[in-house]
């Protein structure tokens, strides 16, 4: 029986060459099933070569099954090398046939081929199962989103908006630098918008972590996003499906609420011109659930929950507004388009 090799594949500034590919792939048993509970062994192969063509050439010559890139569920991409525009490597995976348009475009704040050896799943057998559903969590987090190589090449061409990619971090260099997001980060309020901290301690340690968005002025890499302003593009965008965030307590900053957020109604946005500027109205509604409080008792009243109603929009308006000022004034790429 023959098994598909299951390939994913990174970018890097090549030191002899343009670029360095590092290639993983999962090794198949004889039976094409991996019904043991430990994670398939993988193998990572690093060439560097003038283009994408020439890599796989180069790998070919040295592995015992043809690259086939029809089973790649993620490409990643240096932050060096994003910041020095990939165009280029974009179009070439667009025009190869077997490349899947919903591969999913992460960028490493560190090199490509660093992420790639850090992945090590630990709730799934198979390396490709694993970058396949991980994006998913922004369905229920809100702390990334899912962002597939036909996107990031449609939004490329596109003249009224700018790409955004899948950050991506080593988790021992999160912990490190105390939470993902790096210098071009602005920080949140505290830890309670931003949602904690993963720590490399937890169970389920993958060796990786996709939080925040990587912020694109055509191919070239401008910026990133933390936690709290990616939240604020998935509202503004109409892309949230469901998050869990903290905000301060208004009677008391020292504690925090935790509220289950998420849409009620697409944002409504109206455009008027004043004395010659664009003046941009956003209209969002968001339904809130607390999902946990300091105290349940008598002093839940009708005011209490007023208060922590306003000082939930102003916290989330607040920060909506540093996302929107921050992308248009600071990085001037518009990432905040929906159809």
């Amino acid at each position: 029986m023959t098994w598909p090799m299951q390939w994913q594949f990174g970018f890097d500034v090549g030191e002899s060459e343009r670029i360095k590919v590092t290639f993983q792939f999962t090794k198949p048993n004889s039976s094409g099933e991996n019904t043991s509970s430990e994670t398939a062994p993988t193998i990572v192969d690093t060439v560097e070569a003038a283009c994408i063509d020439s890599a796989v050439n180069l790998v070919n010559t040295f592995v015992s099954k043809e690259v086939n890139l029809s089973h790649c569920k993620v490409i990643v991409f240096s932050e060096e090398m994003a910041r020095q525009g990939i165009s280029k490597e974009i179009y070439s995976l667009m025009n190869k046939v077997e490349v899947r348009p919903d591969s999913n475009i992460i960028i490493s704040t560190t090199t490509a081929q660093e992420y790639i050896e850090s992945v090590n799943p630990s709730l799934e057998n198979l390396v490709a199962k694993f970058y396949e559903i991980l994006p998913r969590s922004s369905e229920y987090t809100g702390f990334t989103t899912d962002i597939h190589l036909i996107d990031f090449f449609n939004k490329l061409e596109s003249k009224s908006e700018e790409p955004i990619a899948i950050l991506g971090t080593p988790v021992s260099e999160s912990n490190e630098s105390g939470g993902s997001g790096g210098s071009g980060s602005s920080g949140g309020s505290g830890g309670s918008g931003e949602g904690g901290s993963s720590s490399s301690t937890l169970p389920a340690n993958n060796g990786i972590e996709n939080i925040g968005l990587a912020v694109f002025k055509n191919d070239k890499l401008i910026g990133k996003l933390t936690k709290i302003e990616t939240l604020s593009n998935l509202i503004i965008t109409n892309k949230l499906k469901s998050c869990r965030l903290s905000i301060p307590d208004p009677d008391d900053q020292s504690k925090a609420i935790d509220f289950y957020l998420t849409l009620d109604t697409k944002p409504q946005i109206k455009v008027s011109i004043l004395n010659g500027t664009p003046y941009v109205n956003i209209k969002v509604k968001l339904n809130g659930r607390i999902s946990s409080i300091n105290q349940i008792s008598e002093e839940i009243t009708d005011e209490r929950v007023a208060r922590i109603e306003n000082s939930a929009s102003h916290y989330l308006q607040t920060h909506i507004l540093n996302y929107l000022y921050k992308t248009a004034k600071d990085y001037k790429s518009d990432i905040s388009r929906y159809w």
